[in-house]
């Protein structure tokens, strides 16, 4: 996998082949991936990197393991890839599987337990071209959402982000389907509360 891994950190295509590849469709692309082709996978780095990135800084409480979180997903797809059943569904499957890699070491909290504070608010995630300023308004909702409790961020980035349903978050998340139900109930509010006063 040192190949992908060297594709991720943002080299351009490096064969005619890969080359080639670049134009060509999803479901072409990421079919030829599942058989086993290094230069299809190594295009579909280059492709959904910036996505996966993206989706990560909002599940990921630390902006630093963000890079860590979307290249184990990357090596987690390339094991996967003879299993993916719908080559043309590549990016939403690569997605569920950011989020599964950036909840990871999250546990279910023990029955009883009184929920702690909110994880310390990591620092906004670097606007995504360039020196561009994000906009006011997402700008103060990631605000918002480093102000969440960790499990929380993840049920709702994994729901509304991600499209997971309840079920799918409660399985990737290790958690009853209630507990999943209650940190959204509580996300929304919270968000609510901290984004229109």
């Amino acid at each position: 996998m040192r190949g992908a891994q060297r594709v991720v950190a943002g080299d351009g295509p490096s064969s005619r082949a890969e080359r080639a590849l670049e134009g060509a469709p999803d479901r072409l692309v990421a079919a030829r991936a599942a058989d086993g082709d290094r230069q299809a996978f190594a295009v579909l780095i280059r492709r959904y990197t910036p996505a996966a990135r993206a989706y990560a800084r909002w599940i990921v409480p630390r902006p630093d393991d963000v890079d860590t979180t979307v290249r184990a997903a990357f090596v987690s797809a390339w094991r996967g890839m003879p299993g993916l059943d719908d080559p043309a569904a590549f990016e939403a499957w690569l997605l569920r599987i950011v989020g599964l890699e950036a909840t990871a070491g999250w546990r279910v909290e023990p029955a009883g337990a009184e929920v702690g504070e909110p994880a310390a608010a990591p620092t906004p995630p670097a606007p995504p071209r360039g020196d561009a300023p994000a906009p006011a308004g997402v700008a103060d909702m990631r605000a918002a959402l480093s102000r969440l409790f960790p499990a929380q961020r993840a049920c709702w980035a994994l729901h509304e982000l991600g499209g997971c349903g309840e079920e799918e978050i409660a399985e990737q998340l290790g958690m009853p389907a209630a507990t999943v139900r209650r940190h959204l109930a509580d996300a929304r509010a919270s968000l609510v509360r901290r984004l229109h006063g």
